[in-house]
């Protein structure tokens, strides 16, 4: 029979037998070596303790005779200082040119500069400044934001000054139609349209919206708002200028600027119509006036069709003859004329009943049906001044 495993030994992690001496003898010199080390050890603790703060600093620190006959003496080249001075000062008469970015300094009046300098913005950028605004503004072409902030000297003024370059006259009225306030009163100086605000002002020029910020209603920042608006377009780069059928409905039919608007994308809500110009009734409320220009007859033809027949879900047909429509809304019982002259499609919409519309269409079709339509694009010949 195998004999069975021996079990293993628990062994303890702490000896708990007691401590026992196996030397049978211990020197003289070990024992005196013990009490001489004991007694040293207590001795310095016992000085330590007498020490305490007893300490003079002038027995360990070095003299400042000693370091000055140590130290070397220095013999780098060191380059004499000159006075700095601003690149933007004439060294003639020394006199600082502020700088303006792409506002001409004409339009700044004595005593007004800037107090940072100009920043630019593009479409990638704008956000950074007008967050959440950004999306109107480039759905009417935005191009790029100038930015400057000036103050008048010796105040606590300043103004912000935005100008924005939308492309084109038309984005640029569109984006002001859009933002000014339908009380407002614009007026006319130049090529400028503007209405002042109780702290600056906003307007257009060409291609051009700005607005102007104060950061109070003082008399110092509407001065410098006005001297703006009035010396502004001097040397800024224009554009084509307006388009005809804003010539057709400031110049030709007398509307007053204030009272046009530009639609660029949805016209009516469909998204089909684009660049459409619209004015405002100057005798019947809510009943607005509208011209669009087309590349030529054929898709003005097209579009004519197209627009009719979405309105007839919402429209019923009253008359027709050729190329010119009238329907009745089935709810509002408001009238809707639609007509085609050439590339042109003009008409009316919100009028309260037939006879006023036939009015306000008689003389757009009268002055399209005189005049021979230039080519989509152009301007006419001679254009009358747009009154305010």
């Amino acid at each position: 029979m195998a004999p069975s495993p021996k079990k293993k030994k628990k062994e303890k992690v702490f000896n708990d037998r007691d401590r026992k001496i196996f030397r049978k003898r211990i020197s003289k010199g070990e024992a005196v070596f013990g009490v001489c080390f004991v007694a040293f050890t207590v001795l310095m603790g016992v000085w330590f303790a007498l020490q305490r703060d007893n300490y003079d600093p002038g027995e360990r620190d070095v003299s400042d005779r000693v370091l000055e006959a140590q130290s070397v003496e220095d013999k780098l080249y060191r380059t004499p200082l000159l006075r700095w001075t601003d690149p933007s000062v004439a060294h003639a008469g020394g006199v600082a040119a502020p700088d303006f970015g792409v506002f001409p300094a004409a339009a700044f009046a004595p005593g007004w500069a800037p107090s940072a300098p100009p920043q630019t913005f593009d479409d990638k950028t704008l956000y950074e400044k007008i967050d959440g605004q950004e999306v109107q503004y480039k759905a009417y072409g935005f191009k790029s934001l100038s930015f400057l902030a000036i103050a008048i000297t010796g105040g606590s003024e300043e103004i912000n000054i935005e100008l924005y370059d939308m492309g084109e006259f038309q984005n640029a009225l569109g984006i002001f139609s859009v933002q000014r306030g339908a009380d407002r009163n614009v007026e006319a100086n130049g090529d400028v349209f503007s209405y002042m605000t109780d702290a600056g002002g906003i307007g257009m020029v060409d291609k051009y919206y700005f607005k102007l910020t104060g950061n109070d209603s003082s008399e110092a920042i509407l001065a410098q708002s006005r001297h703006f608006i009035q010396n502004f377009p001097a040397n800024i780069q224009k554009s084509g200028g307006a388009p005809y059928a804003f010539s057709l409905l400031v110049g030709k039919l007398g509307y007053a600027f204030q009272d046009v608007e530009y639609v660029k994308e949805d016209a009516f809500s469909y998204s089909f119509c684009n660049d459409f110009w619209f004015a405002r009734s100057k005798t019947v409320e809510e009943m607005r006036v509208f011209i669009h220009q087309q590349d030529g007859p054929e898709n003005a033809t097209a579009l004519f069709q197209k627009i009719v027949d979405e309105q007839l879900n919402e429209f019923s047909e009253v008359s027709r003859d050729g190329n010119s429509i009238v329907l009745k809304h089935e709810f509002l019982n408001t009238f809707f004329g639609l007509a085609q002259s050439g590339a042109f499609l003009y008409g009316v919409e919100g009028a309260p009943d037939d006879a006023t519309l036939a009015g306000a269409m008689k003389p757009v079709k009268e002055m399209l049906d005189a005049e021979a339509a230039p080519a989509a694009g152009t301007k006419p010949a001679a254009e009358a001044k747009p009154e305010a």
